[in-house]
């Protein structure tokens, strides 16, 4: 993905294979929800390092950036790969 299809998904009114997620204190456990019900549907993206502020059904983004992104990275696969996840092998 892009920046400017980034910046489209997030001005975008709705979607629904599109989720953020702030991630400042590492992997959300709200990830996980999202990655099965991504995963029971066509997919979808998650980015990571995004706080969303909702008022008055209106949105808005800051980027808050991620620490240690590649093992975040690591845990995730781990964790995607696992078997106590998923009861199949998952493409990552």
């Amino acid at each position: 993905m892009t920046k400017e299809e980034l910046l489209a998904r997030l001005n975008d009114i709705e979607w629904d294979d599109f989720e953020v997620k702030e991630a400042s204190g590492g992997i959300p456990k709200s990830m996980w929800e999202t990655v099965g019900a991504f995963s029971n549907t066509a997919g979808g993206w998650i980015v990571l390092g995004i706080r969303e502020t909702k008022v008055k059904s209106v949105s808005t983004y800051e980027i808050t950036g991620i620490e240690k992104a590649e093992k975040m990275e690591q845990d995730i696969i781990s964790t995607l790969r696992s078997k106590r996840y998923a009861s199949c092998k998952l493409k990552t």
